[in-house]
């Protein structure tokens, strides 16, 4: 009997006794935390443990016992080598509120919530999450800057001054693949209170949000959890345009996660890389950047340096309005695609190489 079925025996056969339950596991699984949380699980942690982690969670369990604090529940130990040496917060389940038109950001963002226990309402634009805020409450909001209809920014701006005639303020993180001079400074305006870059890193999210939400007497001046795309200038020098081993590290080991993602974004490219050429056949300077951020957007999870350099570099001159070449880029960013495709069917298929 493992330790889930001793869990739920004692759930089952003497329902609650008092008795704080604490978990120890060799294996991060996606979907334990959410089993702790159906199990009343009050304590998760990854092996080995260190001492003092082990007595900081045994004493915030019991803290929060004695308080007679609400769905104060579940631990996490984040095994980043970053973060291994940092005291564990308690984690409750969120409600959260995600604001993202990219279908592939959509699906890696949930996931990542999803697995550690946070129920998530998806909104394709701005105008849709400010639509979803009227019908509910939510802990927080995650928001891309860069959407259709209303981005990011006007969506932040409309949320905070309703605030200023309602009172409240909810916690809200950009998620930015832009990571240019200036970000910041035009987050902070609008009203974020953090931001992550993209494509979406879960050590990055995750201490976002322990900071902004689980730790909110710390100071929570607009922090930036810096892309680290250039990191890994040699991640696919192999030449297949993917690094499968950096990118299932990103994605916590999920190879059917990477799967999903890899099918949504063969389903996808064709009409994104068709809105690029038009782009270009019209000579919109904006819709050359708009288009081409959008592929930058989705070709940056699977770790494809090569394809979201290529993408960045249009992305850039059509920001700057200068479309000298644009045709050489493009030709760039087509075979750099062409890599990517034949990898991730690859993958799909089975193979990993």
């Amino acid at each position: 009997m493992d330790g889930f079925s001793v869990a739920e025996q004692i759930k089952k056969e003497l329902g609650d006794v008092g008795m704080a339950v604490m978990m120890l596991t060799s294996d991060n699984r996606a979907g334990d935390t959410a089993r702790c949380l159906e199990l009343g699980i009050t304590g998760y942690l990854v092996k080995p443990v260190k001492r003092a982690s082990l007595k900081d969670a045994i004493a915030n369990i019991m803290n929060a016992r004695n308080s007679a604090k609400k769905n104060v529940t579940v631990f996490e130990c984040d095994i980043s080598a970053e973060a291994s040496s940092k005291t564990l917060e308690i984690h409750r389940p969120l409600h959260i509120l995600l604001a993202e038109d990219n279908e592939i950001n959509q699906k890696l963002a949930f996931r990542m919530l999803e697995k550690r226990g946070h129920s998530v309402v998806v909104a394709g634009n701005g105008r849709k999450a400010l639509e979803a805020l009227d019908r509910e409450k939510f802990d927080l909001l995650l928001t891309d800057v860069q959407m259709p209809e209303m981005d990011g920014l006007e969506l932040v701006k409309k949320i905070r001054a309703k605030e200023m005639e309602t009172g409240g303020h909810i916690p809200i993180i950009a998620m930015t693949a832009m990571a240019i001079i200036g970000d910041k400074e035009r987050c902070l305006e609008a009203g974020m209170d953090s931001y992550v870059s993209k494509p979406i890193k879960q050590t990055e999210l995750f201490e976002a949000i322990r900071r902004l939400v689980f730790l909110p007497e710390a100071e929570n001046s607009l922090t930036h959890a810096a892309c680290k795309a250039d990191d890994n200038s040699d991640a696919d020098g192999d030449g297949d345009g993917l690094d499968i081993a950096l990118a299932m590290s990103e994605l916590g080991g999920d190879e059917e996660l990477l799967k999903e993602l890899a099918v949504i974004f063969l389903e996808n490219c064709p009409k994104q890389m068709a809105d690029v050429k038009n782009a270009i056949v019209q000579g919109s300077s904006k819709a050359v950047e708009k288009s081409s951020h959008a592929v930058k957007g989705s070709v940056g999870v699977f770790c494809a340096k090569r394809a979201h350099d290529a993408a960045l570099k249009l992305e850039i001159m059509g920001r700057e309005n200068n479309l000298a070449g644009i045709a050489e880029a493009c030709s760039l960013l087509e075979r750099e695609i062409a890599r990517l495709k034949t990898s991730l069917k690859r993958l799909i298929a089975g193979g990993r190489r």
